[in-house]
């Protein structure tokens, strides 16, 4: 184990990385919300009066899977794997899979004749080479994504002539949020950058923060010509001194532009930033992996993320994170349940090399319904790089150490935790 690598600022670094709990008190849908709207978008299977991805539910709760591991981005990501496995093995976009394995019965269920006199003309007219069933999947898939893009912009939307909706609130208990909010972030940058890494597809912690004169950099140019407000990849890749705000599962305020012709089979996808909320485009693109197509939105759910973050500056964002996390003295973790792996191997890692770096995990999942409380999460994923030890109580009955103490771990909601945190602000400065 090594020391951080250093930087040429003495300043500290926090970094902080924000998971769908984290917005969920500013308004956010909750993950069940998300899959209570995919649950209701059709088609509807032959036969019976249920949807494709109800049906797609149902067989994995037959096959053993439990409620809580099943949510939206399971479904696209079968969804996803279903799209590779029809992939026509004729056509440049094809699947290994089609070779071995029969989807007939899948096949029969899903293909409705009632709905594919659309998908027929654009087979006859060759305005698609993919199939009927690969067709009906990305228009699915689409669908979705199009639906949880206007849940999220319900809260999320904002512009530069057009505040957060939030922001203008009478509620007391979100203004007092908000100004929480606001001065915990100003207490850290007195001394340290502000790294903010968000897996949510939205951007309301920059326009917060905006509020109070804190400009935080989201990797893009800021231009009015559209085709140009494109990722500065430099900036991202080399100043890990700026104050940023970046989206490492994309945002509903990106989309996509061309930059090469699509109809080829190596075409090269480009990313804008857009005016507000995009409309999603599924575009197919052949991947980073042989035989194994991608449907490709803004925004990065489903299981498949590992292949999309190949793509600029998704790659750039989650390596600038990675070498924040080498570099950092503390990485804050607020409502991340610890459930994408590739984000888990990169604090893992930092955790390993960087001994000079401290977690702080705040999550409530102790005080709901949850069926497997954090403690364990933070245990398996990083107690093999630490001494074996069991948590320790603190004088606070919400908070507990792990891990030789390298990782602190605050059962409170957000709300509670920064009014505890400016508490101790205010504190320290008094002489």
């Amino acid at each position: 184990m090594s020391k951080a690598i250093n930087g040429s600022s003495n300043k500290t670094k926090t970094t902080f990385l924000f998971g769908a709990g984290a917005a969920i008190p500013f308004n956010g849908p909750t993950t069940h919300d998300l899959t209570q709207i995919a649950l209701k978008i059709g088609p509807n299977i032959r036969d019976e009066e249920k949807t494709i991805t109800q049906y797609i539910f149902d067989k994995l709760l037959d096959a053993g899977f439990s409620e809580d591991e099943v949510n939206f981005e399971t479904l696209i990501a079968v969804l996803e794997e279903l799209y590779i496995f029809y992939a026509n093995t004729h056509n440049n976009i094809s699947s290994f899979y089609s070779v071995f394995l029969n989807g007939d019965k899948f096949k029969h269920k899903v293909v409705n004749p009632n709905h594919l006199e659309g998908t027929v003309r654009m087979l006859e007219s060759g305005a698609t080479t993919e199939n009927e069933i690969q067709e009906i999947i990305k228009e699915l898939v689409g669908k979705i994504i199009i639906e949880i893009n206007a849940e999220i912009h319900q809260y999320a939307y904002h512009t530069k002539s057009s505040k957060l909706k939030l922001l203008s609130t009478n509620e007391e208990d979100k203004k007092g949020l908000i100004e929480n909010f606001q001065k915990w972030i100003q207490s850290i940058k007195s001394e340290s950058s502000i790294r903010i890494y968000t897996l949510n597809y939205d951007s309301i912690f920059k326009a917060i923060m905006q509020e109070v004169g804190i400009n935080l950099f989201d990797g893009f140019n800021e231009t009015d010509n559209l085709n140009k407000r494109g990722p500065d990849l430099y900036k991202i890749i080399s100043d890990s001194e700026e104050d940023i705000h970046y989206n490492l599962h994309g945002s509903i305020y990106w989309r996509f532009t061309d930059i090469d012709d699509w109809e080829h089979e190596d075409n090269i996808p480009f990313i804008v930033k857009g005016y507000g909320p995009s409309l999603p485009e599924m575009r197919v693109f052949k991947g980073v992996e042989k035989g194994k197509p991608l449907l490709l939105s803004s925004i990065i759910s489903g299981y498949q993320k590992v292949q999309r973050i190949s793509i600029p500056p998704l790659r750039e964002m989650h390596n600038a994170f990675e070498k924040d996390c080498m570099e950092s003295n503390k990485l804050i973790i607020v409502g991340y349940s610890l459930g994408d792996d590739h984000i888990n191997r990169i604090i893992q890692t930092a955790f390993f090399y960087n001994e000079n770096l401290k977690i702080e995990i705040v999550d409530p999942s102790d005080l709901t319904n949850s069926t497997k409380s954090m403690d364990y999460k933070i245990l398996r994923e990083f107690d093999r790089f630490s001494n074996p030890s069991l948590p320790k109580n603190t004088d606070d009955d919400k908070v507990k150490l792990l891990c030789d103490d390298r990782i602190i771990l605050h059962n409170k909601y957000l709300e509670d935790y920064l009014s505890c945190e400016i508490k101790m602000s205010v504190l320290s400065v008094k002489p």
